[in-house]
């Protein structure tokens, strides 16, 4: 019995008295007995003896392959290789040389990007609008946007019949804008957005909108290049156009009223610096605390609060005071309602409660008598 499987299996590898080993034991966890492997002539103690991608259980049981033969068909491909790409890794005729793959279609097979330095798995590497194999034919460089530097990059030159490498017939800087979002070519290029897409990052805003920091934006603009420029979670395009708060609040007067429709600074990831985040507020924080109500109790759940407003419900806490309770230390920190001014009914508000030293989560705490339960 080899040592390693030993050790495993808690017996001594310097005492053959104990080599017995049961007839289900499998060492390296392939699928395979370590009594099946002996006899395939497998490595017991390596899962892959062969190294293709297969696991010796799987060759025998599931591909017939040959656990010992990396490319059992000797087509030239490995076994694993071939289950990935979906071919027979038992006949030679389908195996694809591994020089001729191409997996973005650009028309450069892998080992051809690898000595350009271009990504084998975007077609267009450099983002000016041209597939890097349509570069090479043309004598452009696939790894600048631009080839002959005259401020407009090459797919637009070709769009517009110029020559991509003769800076002389570019279009006056400033004036091309391919992809209309109101930041011309130039400009793009050397902000490093993409000057075929309008909205390089994915965010919902414009590049040029992001950059000139127009209305519902930041006052220096958001970055084109981050669709989250504050970091919140949120897409900048997200707190721009604004997002739907469905939850209610019940403040000291009037009936319960939704959040509704909320726009955020996409540069402060607190737009109310009430020390809850955007993303927290607009998603909800869940709050574990169950409330006494004249009635009798019910628990708090999950509560979304506005990340425009400090304290949402006009009770005198911010909404981070209420769902921490770090206001309401007298009571371990209970919690309120950052949505419902008056959480325990008890017809005073949680601020004026607690400043008055009693438990808004508790309607039978009052000022008067505020350790009753």
């Amino acid at each position: 019995m080899l040592d390693g499987a030993e050790v495993a299996r808690g017996t001594d590898p310097l005492d053959p008295r104990d080599d017995l080993p049961p007839a289900d034991l499998d060492t390296d966890g392939d699928g395979l007995t370590d009594d099946e492997e002996a006899e395939l002539g497998t490595d017991p103690e390596v899962a892959d003896t062969d190294g293709d991608g297969l696991g010796d259980g799987q060759e025998v049981t599931t591909y017939d392959t040959d656990p010992l033969d990396p490319d059992t068909d000797g087509g030239g491909v490995d076994d694993g290789t071939e289950v990935g790409a979906g071919t027979d890794p038992l006949d030679p005729a389908d195996d694809e040389p591994l020089g001729d793959a191409d997996p973005d279609g650009d028309g450069l097979t892998d080992e051809e990007e690898a000595e350009l330095g271009t990504d084998p798995e975007v077609a267009d590497t450099d983002g000016d609008g041209l597939g890097d194999g349509v570069e090479v034919d043309l004598g452009t460089d696939p790894l600048d946007p631009d080839s002959d530097g005259g401020g407009v990059a090459d797919g637009t030159e070709v769009g517009a019949g110029t020559d991509p490498l003769d800076p002389a017939d570019d279009l006056p800087a400033g004036d091309a804008d391919s992809d209309g979002d109101g930041l011309t070519d130039g400009e793009e290029i050397g902000l490093g957005t993409n000057p075929n897409v309008a909205d390089s990052d994915g965010d919902g805003l414009s590049d040029g909108r992001e950059v000139d920091g127009r209305p519902g934006t930041c006052a220096d603009g958001t970055d084109p290049l981050d669709p989250d420029t504050d970091g919140d979670t949120l897409s900048d395009g997200a707190e721009v156009d604004g997002i739907w708060i469905g939850q209610k609040v019940k403040r000291l007067k009037g009936a319960p009223k939704p959040i509704g429709r909320v726009r955020t600074d996409p540069c402060r990831a607190d737009t109310d610096r009430d020390g809850l985040r955007d993303d927290r507020e607009v998603q909800g924080v869940r709050i574990a605390q169950q409330i006494r109500v004249p009635s009798g109790t019910y628990f708090l759940g999950t509560r979304k609060s506005d990340p425009r407003a400090a304290d949402t419900d006009r009770d005198g806490l911010t909404d981070r005071q209420e769902v921490t309770g770090n206001r309401n230390r007298k009571f371990g920190k209970r919690k309120t309602d950052p949505t419902t001014f008056d959480t325990d009914r008890g017809r005073l508000g949680d601020g004026q409660e607690v400043r008055r030293g009693s438990d808004p989560s508790n309607s039978r705490s009052t000022p008067s008598n505020p350790r009753r339960r």
